[in-house]
């Protein structure tokens, strides 16, 4: 490079440069793109979650007015609510 002209030189510098930026450009873009992939799955997910939950509660509820109308006793009814929590990982005990 010693013996080429200073523009040429200069020339080569910012040709890489551009082509420099333009990588990390590219690669922050995909980044954003993939984080924003990301946060939409993640609503998505919470939102399941949500909705599964709320079932699970109503479930819940219908075991605990089936005791409640000596359908099946207060004792089996308990059982079959921490059975279902158990089986779908909800470890908080029933009140």
């Amino acid at each position: 490079m010693p013996d080429q002209p200073a523009e040429t030189i200069k020339r080569h510098l910012e040709d890489g440069s551009t082509h420099t930026v333009q990588s990390l450009t590219d690669a922050g873009e995909e980044c954003v793109q993939q984080e924003c992939t990301a946060a939409r799955e993640e609503k998505r997910l919470r939102q399941e979650q949500y909705s599964l939950r709320a079932a699970i509660e109503g479930v819940l509820d219908e075991v605990g007015y089936m005791a409640d109308d000596d359908q099946i006793t207060a004792k089996v009814a308990g059982e079959l609510r921490q059975s279902l929590r158990a089986a779908l990982g909800l470890d908080t005990p029933l009140s």
